[in-house]
């Protein structure tokens, strides 16, 4: 079952808190939530689901057999590193690749990203 309570707090937070700030959080244009849906959600692949905690797969399975399906039109990008990316320092921008490298590397190690 789709969790409405969780896209109810989804939208007031897209429209209460951080619409008000698009240099920080992606901008949501439009929402339609759709209680008929004839939607099949795929994954590209099913061993995705294998790297997944248990209870993960159990909620995606669950929304894959939902008959509400929601669609959402976002800002593609916030513009927050665009702005400052002239005016960072070598060691910043350093710093920067480093903590990006360290995310990937925390994902990798705990299943959620699969490279092949």
């Amino acid at each position: 079952m789709i969790y409405l309570k969780e896209i109810g707090e989804m939208l007031i937070f897209s429209l209460k808190f951080a619409n008000l700030y698009p240099e920080q959080y992606i901008y949501l244009y439009a929402c339609h939530i759709q209680n008929d849906c004839k939607h099949i959600q795929k994954y590209l692949s099913d061993e995705i689901l294998t790297h997944l905690p248990l209870d993960v797969v159990k909620i995606l399975e669950d929304k894959q057999q939902s008959k509400v399906c929601i669609r959402k039109v976002y800002s593609l990008i916030d513009t927050t590193f665009s702005n400052i990316f002239n005016e960072l320092s070598k060691e910043q921008f350093y710093s920067f690749l480093g903590q990006i490298a360290y995310i990937h590397l925390l994902l990798k190690e705990n299943s959620y990203i699969v490279l092949y």
